[in-house]
């Protein structure tokens, strides 16, 4: 996709839209390439997981729930994970009173990117990890 060929053609059409020569002769290009979105892309993974727990009787009852979600992004080093717990209790001190308690930690986060490196940096550091 952005072979040394390809970018060669672009550029000189690019160059040809505004009156210029070109700047590749496309019979004589070198016979090594490297397709670098290739070689600094790879295949994007999502993942969801979730699990609840709930339960109790007439003078309790219980919720728990847990998600984790992880994206590894196209980029290497471009992550996002998260993390969200919440638990419920319910108890029944009286016949007309109740007890609750609610614990809630929406997301902890993680988030790794490359995003705001330099293009070299990026090539750089999927070639030579």
């Amino acid at each position: 996709m952005a072979d040394s060929k390809l970018y060669a053609e672009y550029t000189n059409e690019a160059l040809g839209y505004d009156g210029k020569a070109p700047a590749f002769d496309l019979n004589n290009l070198p016979p090594y390439n490297t397709d670098w979105f290739d070689a600094i892309t790879r295949k994007g993974v999502s993942q969801n997981h979730n699990l609840s727990v709930s339960g109790g009787n007439d003078k309790a009852t219980y919720y728990f729930s847990m998600g984790y979600k992880s994206d590894q992004g196209i980029l290497d080093g471009n992550n996002y994970d998260r993390l969200t717990l919440r638990s419920n209790n319910t108890y029944k001190v009286t016949k007309s009173s109740k007890w609750v308690t609610t614990l809630a930690c929406p997301d902890i986060i993680r988030t790794t990117s490359l995003i705001r490196l330099s293009p070299q940096l990026i090539v750089r550091r999927r070639l030579f990890r």
